[in-house]
């Protein structure tokens, strides 16, 4: 994801619920830089974090264990409860080799055509849960705002999705090719957010293969229109 429209998207989001208490659905937390930021620009949000890929705990912790208001869950987001594989992403160079965010519950496909450098060589098996059963064990009656990096998963957590009702901005990662193996592509997921009540308001498509939309509620749409003209629109 590209760093400024995730942060754009942050003061977005910390402008149009300004003072309000709400929570924040984070999938795909990696590190936990954005989570850091979140807390940070978020204050008066409950952020739950989501990150399945075990390498990443403790950096994550580090990041956010200051902060009270994140929780964070090891799970992996899917469209029901139980356990799947996870296709670990390394980034392979000549001079360095590093943990990957191109790690996902579906297998590589394109991916492995279009990014040469990241390698899948490690499968392993993850707990899943989808959204609203995590939500109803956790207490959690509402979700204002989505940060969606889930590596093509995106289409499969929501499209059932009943606390989805509840929420009124999603930033979402999408896919243009079939990176992995079986997902939905842009056309399709934003034809289904469509029907649940969401349009896009930015769409960040520069490359080939994926890109990041931010949909808004569209009876919201007014009012977030105008927050981001009031911050000088996105470039």
């Amino acid at each position: 994801m590209n760093n400024k429209i995730e942060y754009f998207v942050k003061i977005i989001v910390a402008n149009y619920f300004h003072e309000q208490s709400f929570n924040v659905l984070e999938a795909g937390t990696a590190q936990g830089n954005d989570s850091r930021e979140l807390c940070v620009l978020l204050p008066n949000a409950n952020i739950y974090g989501f990150e399945p890929d075990s390498r990443y705990h403790s950096q994550v912790h580090q990041n956010t264990c200051a902060y009270s208001n994140f929780s964070f869950c090891k799970m992996a987001l899917s469209d029901k409860p139980g356990t799947t594989k996870f296709y670990q992403a390394d980034r392979v160079t000549p001079t360095e080799s590093s943990h990957w965010g191109s790690s996902s519950i579906f297998a590589p496909k394109l991916h492995k055509e279009i990014h040469t450098d990241i390698k899948f060589n490690s499968v392993v098996e993850v707990e899943t849960t989808d959204i609203d059963s995590w939500a109803k064990k956790n207490n959690v009656d509402s979700i204002g705002f989505m940060w969606l990096d889930l590596q093509g998963a995106e289409y499969d957590v929501l499209k059932d999705c009943k606390i989805l009702d509840t929420t009124d901005i999603i930033f979402s990662e999408v896919s243009l090719v079939e990176l992995y193996d079986g997902i939905v592509l842009y056309d399709k997921y934003k034809e289904m957010l469509d029907d649940r009540g969401f349009e896009p308001l930015i769409e960040q498509l520069p490359w080939k293969d994926a890109g990041n939309v931010l949909f808004v509620r569209k009876t919201k749409k007014n009012e977030v229109s105008a927050i981001v003209r009031a911050l000088g629109g996105f470039q």
